[in-house]
């Protein structure tokens, strides 16, 4: 069994690092993964990423736009892994995450964990999709590419609620560090991203007519 921890990052080559010896620190080393960190062609922090990942994949091919969504779908074609997990700079795990996702998704087809991140309230979106490599081979991404960043991951919870199986798992904390909540400093990136609020739901709502879905923001 691999698990595949996809990483987009953009401006954050310590944080990055940091939360991904954070990940590396809590695994139980029982269980195989490989790390695969996606930065823009415009990356201004390229140097540090390179000093600060040795001997992680480094991919640095997709376009110069600096959104989540193209970085994490470039991240998760180069990988190999049986489960993949979007690893995100501000998300924390828990202790033998490793070992606790894949005791939940072994022999499990065409299914995404739905873990607790402490910010959404459970809510209907996937803010730290788990999936397995079935359901990204299906899809032949892993957000769906007509989004930048905003509204990504709830058009993956109705992906998967028709298409696989969502299993639950509120016991399995993965806390997100946020700014809204002050566990973060608000970046260029937040900001990158939050803008796209508008643009985002207006493709999830152009995409759930366009398949006919009852999912309209």
């Amino acid at each position: 069994m691999l698990i595949s921890l996809i990483h987009p990052s953009r401006g954050r080559a310590k944080q990055a690092c940091d939360q991904f010896q954070n990940w590396f620190d809590k695994s139980s080393g029982e269980v195989s993964v490989e790390h695969i960190l996606s930065i823009d062609t415009d990356e201004p922090q390229a140097k540090e990423y390179l000093e600060l990942f040795p001997h992680s994949r480094i991919i640095q091919e997709n376009t110069p736009e600096g959104y989540v969504v193209g970085a994490t779908n470039v991240a998760a074609k180069h990988a190999h892994g049986d489960i993949l997990i979007y690893l995100s700079d501000d998300f924390d795990c828990p202790k033998n995450w490793d070992l606790l996702v894949v005791e939940r998704l072994q022999g499990k087809t065409l299914t995404a964990l739905h873990v607790e991140d402490d910010y959404s309230n459970f809510r209907n979106l996937f803010t730290i999709p788990i999936i397995t490599r079935d359901l990204y081979d299906k899809w032949g991404f892993f957000w769906h590419p007509d989004f930048k960043s905003m509204f990504c991951d709830n058009f993956m919870w109705e992906q998967v609620k028709r298409e696989g199986t969502i299993l639950k798992a509120k016991d399995l904390v993965f806390r997100h560090h946020h700014h809204d909540l002050k566990r973060a400093e608000k970046d260029e990136t937040y900001q990158r991203s939050g803008a796209q609020y508008a643009e985002g739901r207006k493709v999830f709502n152009k995409l759930c007519k366009k398949l006919r879905w009852n999912c309209q923001y």
